[in-house]
């Protein structure tokens, strides 16, 4: 954060505040939940302290790496946002954006490829770091590792993670003393299944997700009526494809329990965000979850059938066991979605495969694309819901984000958890949070676990 007098000061020795050691220990209390077997850590103070702390409750080893370092900013060591507009207008966003919460958009960003005067870019710093990611991650294969590093360090191993280019760094929110989950394979590509994900709501989008009507910020919000603000929320759960039961697409299954409970909670969550609209699909597990969220709302669901999810084709009613026997080129569908598998290059549902008779990702991202930039359009400066599926949202996600529809499998929804991103009217924007609000052990469907044989990473930023 910027000092008393609004200076900026990346590389400095500036130790955390009060607050900053409170996150720091709210940090380290909730990591006290998994095995944590090492901590990594930048050696800039702010973010040495607060390995500290983590290491405190956890117990790990901290190895320290000068790599893991924030941008350097050269000769804007020490300058102000004032200083900035006065001589250097290019960089104005990164301080706009950093602290206070501007939207970025195509006329308002920081290139990855700018370079600050005497420092780097965002792609030096990428270039300078990533070998040290690459290390931990094949040296910590089968482990949970922290990683304490910074905001732009962060979203640019983000984008390594799930394929999108480093350019698109500032489509991912790494606020201050965040916790984001992802697992990855020995060349640092992998999944991520928790972003921001302990975020309170209220904090979420730069306070423009409130929890009245009558709440305001500081100060005018340029860009509140520009973009909308959108929960994407996978149905509860449904079948227990697991466990030997048939999936269907299409066919009117009810959430079982189980997804009931879950709706139930998600609708907890959310009791204190406005919601001006919410939106579902018109197959019954995603209704019924909407029908919880809206429960005591003034609002009531609108159905959509166009954000219905993918279509089975022949393979509506099919068991894994079957698929495993008879379609093993489709086996990576069910194994990935239902039996925790976790995908790879190698193995994933490719996006193009077509279920016979049916649909592919590729086709139905088409068909939802248009149904969600329609949406958007019409709730600029609002707060939206979207109940709808598994495969109907993660290719939506990509789109926000800038990588491929291809990668989609990079970006994992659970059952009834609150995904939020604040989008343009041509839908593209900002991931805020993915999976948020679950407590640890439940996150990416335990995978942090005990005996756990995958390689998470967490990043706190500082």
């Amino acid at each position: 954060m910027p000092d008393a007098d609004g200076r900026i000061w990346n590389y400095s020795d500036a130790e955390l505040t009060e607050v900053g050691l409170a996150q720091a220990t709210e940090l380290g209390e909730a990591l006290r939940e998994v095995d944590v077997d090492a901590i990594y850590t930048s050696d800039l103070l702010r973010a040495r302290q607060t390995s500290e702390v983590i290491g405190r409750a956890t117990g790990a080893p901290i190895a320290m790496d000068r790599r893991l370092r924030e941008v350097d900013i050269g000769e804007h060591e020490g300058t102000t946002l004032a200083r900035l507009r006065e001589r250097h207008h290019e960089f104005v966003p990164w301080l706009e954006i950093a602290f206070g919460a501007r939207f970025p958009q195509a006329g308002f960003r920081i290139p990855a490829s700018l370079r600050f005067p005497g420092g780097e870019s965002v792609t030096d710093m990428l270039d300078r770091a990533l070998p040290s990611f690459l290390e931990i991650a094949r040296q910590r294969q089968g482990q949970t590792v922290v990683l304490v590093a910074h905001q732009w360090l962060v979203q640019a191993l983000l984008c390594h993670i799930v394929a999108a280019g480093v350019d698109r760094y500032d489509r991912f929110a790494v606020p201050q003393a965040s916790l984001t989950f992802a697992e990855v394979a020995p060349d640092g590509r992998g999944v991520l299944y928790v972003l921001n994900g302990r975020r309170r709501l209220t904090d979420a989008a730069g306070g423009r997700v409130v929890r009245s009507r009558s709440a305001s910020r500081a100060a005018p919000d340029p860009d509140a009526k520009a973009t909308c603000r959108l929960f994407l929320i996978r149905h509860g759960h449904a079948m227990r494809v697991e466990e030997g039961e048939p999936v269907y697409s299409h066919r009117p299954v009810p959430l079982t329990d189980t997804g009931e409970e879950q709706a139930r909670r998600l609708a907890r969550v959310l009791t204190d965000v406005p919601l001006d609209a919410i939106y579902t699909s018109d197959l019954l597990r995603a209704s019924q979850t909407a029908e919880t969220v809206a429960a005591g709302r003034e609002v009531a669901p609108t159905v959509e059938p166009g954000l219905r999810e993918v279509s089975l084709g022949d393979f509506e009613g099919m068991t894994l066991e079957r698929v495993r026997a008879e379609h093993p080129r489709f086996a990576p569908w069910l194994e990935v979605a239902f039996a925790g598998t976790f995908p790879t290059e190698e193995f994933h549902h490719p996006a193009d495969l077509r279920f016979p008779s049916g649909e592919s990702v590729l086709d139905i991202h088409e068909r939802v694309r248009q149904v969600f930039r329609r949406i958007v359009k019409q709730h600029l400066g609002g707060n939206v819901a979207i109940v709808a599926h598994g495969w109907v949202i993660q290719p939506l996600l990509c789109s926000v984000v800038g990588c491929p529809p291809t990668e989609y499998f990079r970006l994992l929804l659970g059952y009834a958890t609150v995904t939020l991103v604040e989008v343009d009217e041509d839908g593209h924007g900002v991931l805020e949070m993915l999976n948020g609000r679950l407590p640890l052990l439940e996150t990416a469907g335990g995978r942090l676990g005990p005996g756990s044989s995958h390689t998470p990473e967490f990043a706190g930023a500082a």
